[in-house]
């Protein structure tokens, strides 16, 4: 059965083999190494086949077999940290770790410091007036550059209700900075859609 798998794979150019055949490849060699080199390091547990495997001539024939590591070899040597420890002795950390300490009480505090510097920003107003678009990015984008000192608020003059609404009164009295952002069109003249605002505002 093992031959038919063995060729319906190899039919399929998939490469197969078994432990078995593996543990009699290396038999041969395992003694061609012994008749030229008169030694061959094995780790019997690794290259006997794990199921059946005292029915194989290797079971035995290699149960005595030792290993060891052939030398000159490239082997793992010790970490930077260890060769310094031993050349140099162990390290006094103990001040490193005190100054370490103060740093983050030091970074702790600064961060305290900005939270409440950024929790009394003076309140901003941006009150934009546009007919195509191009007035209300141009007041985001400033927005957003102020945001980190300031606490913006947004008012649009050609908004349906602008005109009648009453809260950007208390809006412009409130903050430390009122600015106006608008198009033109025409002779230079405001949005239209903007002009009962800007008459509401400066009537008040």
């Amino acid at each position: 059965s093992s031959m038919a798998v063995y060729h319906s794979f190899k039919t399929a150019k998939v490469a197969m083999i078994d432990h078995h055949s593996l543990i009699d490849m290396f038999w041969v060699w395992y003694h061609d190494e012994l008749n030229h080199r008169k030694y061959c390091p094995v780790n019997w547990k690794w290259v006997i086949p794990p199921m059946s495997s005292s029915t194989n001539r290797a079971y035995l024939g290699l149960n005595k077999a030792q290993e060891y590591t052939l030398k000159p070899a490239y082997l793992l040597g010790r970490s930077p940290f260890q060769l310094e420890t031993n050349y140099f002795g162990r390290r006094d950390t103990s001040k490193a770790m005190k100054k370490f300490e103060n740093a983050v009480y030091l970074a702790i505090f600064f961060k305290r410091c900005i939270a409440r510097i950024r929790a009394r920003k003076n309140p901003l107003l941006i009150v934009y007036a546009s007919a195509t678009g191009n007035a209300a990015k141009y007041a985001s984008d400033l927005g957003a550059i102020l945001r980190s000192c300031s606490n913006v608020s947004f008012f649009d003059a050609c908004g349906v209700n602008a005109a009648a609404d009453v809260e950007v009164i208390p809006l412009i009295q409130s903050a430390t900075l009122t600015i106006f952002v608008s198009s033109t069109q025409g002779n230079g003249e405001l949005p239209s859609l903007s002009h009962k605002f800007f008459s509401f505002l400066f009537e008040k």
